[in-house]
């Protein structure tokens, strides 16, 4: 079967009428081409879609009502492909404001299908359908109008190529009994995306932010949550608002007048002056705060001792990831093991162990886990 040519969508009542097919359909494949230099959240120039036979151009620059399409994102029972779709998904939250499910990621799928790990998309072609599209437009401007008829192309045979991966795999992975870990993996993929941008936890992600005392990590905790929430109704990058090592150096020094912030080392002025108003009255209401309502400090790097506890750790791992012919790196998350080996009264518990060694993970790890004893 030879690629159909695709479908421009870019009136709602044509993507409605495409949506309600589209809800009797078992498997989707998406795509999605955007731009974030400047940017919080990535600017979608076109979403790509095809349904095993048309396909479809759907333009977010006309669309105004994308609700039938977030039904379809929502639907857990239809199959959404997409390869190494992390910035997809976070497209689909945060832009559409949909929170997808069924999500199956082709680059994770070929991994647990004995290929190997971190696939690109091309070289995944290339492997299971002998194929080679042209890579010319991958850095176009997606949200010029019109769209050239090249880049009209390469988007068609992303989705037209995917969706027959998606068939291969699926097969070798069913054969396996591994078809639902792509599925798990991918509603944890949803649930991690969407709770990183939760506005009041990414002081924690901040370098360094361990070595602040209470009072400090709560003058931190404050800043980054008022810039994330300032970043997002501009649409801007974080950074273009207040960088991290500012944040961390303000919060470290505590400045309270416009002289002490500007010494602030990466203070820069446009900053200063946009900023000085909130970043002074934050850092007065921290400081005003009682002990009881101050954040705990975040953990020290692992000592030299808890370090060779997480090798011991690791080696396990490995060796159940070779009997299993499992990657090590997909099987087991570090910041999951450093967690038990800061928790080692939980390596036992299994319901305390973190999100991210739930499921099937579990099942296979926790018998070399829960009998571990560390020398």
């Amino acid at each position: 079967m030879s690629m159909p040519s695709p479908i421009w969508i870019e009136q709602d009542q044509a993507l409605a009428a495409c949506c309600q097919r589209w809800l009797t359909l078992p498997i989707l494949a998406l795509d999605t081409e955007f731009e974030r230099t400047h940017t919080y959240y990535p600017r979608p120039g076109l979403i790509q879609v095809y349904d095993g036979e048309g396909i479809y151009l759907l333009d977010p620059l006309a669309l105004t009502d994308m609700t039938p399409f977030n039904e379809v994102l929502e639907r857990a029972d239809i199959v959404k492909v997409l390869h190494s779709g992390s910035e997809d998904i976070e497209l689909f939250i945060f832009r559409l404001g949909a929170s997808p499910q069924g999500i199956f990621d082709t680059q994770v799928a070929a991994a647990y299908a004995g290929l190997d790990t971190g696939m690109g998309y091309q070289r995944l072609l290339e492997q299971l359908l002998n194929v080679s599209p042209a890579k010319e437009e991958t850095r176009s401007d997606w949200l010029q109008r019109p769209l050239t008829e090249a880049q009209c192309h390469y988007a068609a045979e992303d989705v037209y190529w995917l969706y027959q991966v998606y068939q291969i795999l699926q097969q070798q992975l069913a054969d396996k009994q591994r078809l639902h870990w792509v599925l798990e993996d991918g509603a944890s993929l949803v649930s991690q995306i969407a709770d990183s941008f939760a506005p009041d936890h990414y002081y924690s992600r901040i370098k360094q932010a361990w070595q602040l005392n209470p009072r400090e990590l709560a003058i931190l905790r404050d800043l980054a949550s008022w810039r994330e929430r300032e970043a997002r109704q501009r649409d801007v990058a974080r950074n273009q608002v207040m960088s991290d090592i500012v944040l961390w150096q303000v919060a470290r020094t505590k400045p309270r007048s416009t002289a002490a912030l500007s010494q602030v080392e990466g203070m820069r002025p446009h900053w200063l002056k946009k900023a000085t108003p909130y970043v002074l009255a934050i850092i007065e209401a921290a400081l005003e705060l009682p002990p009881e309502a101050l954040p705990a400090r975040l953990p020290k790097p692992l000592s030299r001792a808890a370090q060779g506890r997480l090798r011991q750790l690791r080696t396990v791992i490995n060796r159940v990831a070779s009997e299993q012919q499992v990657p090590a790196e997909l099987l087991a998350r570090k910041k999951d093991l450093e967690w038990l080996i800061r928790h080692p009264q939980a390596l036992a518990d299994l319901a305390a162990w973190p999100g991210g060694l739930h499921g099937w993970r579990q099942v296979m790890l926790a018998p070399a886990i829960t009998s571990l004893e560390f020398n």
